[in-house]
């Protein structure tokens, strides 16, 4: 894991199907790539990203959440469909949100 947005866009390019790829939070907010998305859908590849916490931070996170005593509503500020994405992307890079934007991909089937 690094935080070097081509690493991403070459872990697209290199994966298998199904893959999952991590993306390591370090990447500035400001920072593009160029990612094959086609490729992506194609592969029905899933980001998943990581803050590069150790091992005993999740394990305590997990903890909160399995007890009830960390809400993980707080984390997300805003949630759309991919018409929403790009708004969601720049709103993040100008910090208008006070938490994480995510969005949902409709899936067939």
């Amino acid at each position: 894991m690094a935080p070097v947005p081509a690493l991403v866009v070459q872990a697209v390019k290199d994966a298998a199907p199904k893959a999952i790829i991590n993306i390591f939070a370090g990447i500035p907010a400001d920072k593009h790539a160029d990612i094959d998305l086609d490729a992506y859908l194609e592969k029905c590849c899933y980001f998943i990203g990581t803050s590069g916490s150790v091992l005993d931070d999740m394990k305590a996170v997990l903890a909160k959440v399995v007890s009830r005593r960390l809400d993980t509503n707080l984390s997300v500020a805003a949630v759309s469909g991919l018409d929403g994405a790009i708004d969601g992307i720049r709103a993040v890079e100008k910090n208008l949100l006070p938490a994480k934007f995510s969005f949902i991909r409709r899936v067939r089937g």
